[in-house]
């Protein structure tokens, strides 16, 4: 597995203040569709690891 995270360019402009969320993909997927989700986004993540609170998501939701 490793980290994605999607930076979003292929979205209109109008899409471009959502943010983006922080997946785990497997190395052999097939693309972000088969990601599982580990936070809304990048700033969620680290908060999360830094107050300790962060755990590997492995289940698909």
């Amino acid at each position: 597995m490793t980290w994605a995270y999607d930076r979003g360019d292929h979205r209109d402009a109008h899409e471009a203040d959502i943010p983006d969320p922080v997946l785990l993909v497997d190395i052999t997927s097939n693309g972000w569709g088969s990601g599982i989700r580990q936070a809304n986004d990048v700033g969620q993540l680290i908060d999360r690891i830094e107050t300790g609170d962060f755990a590997f998501n492995f289940e698909e939701q």
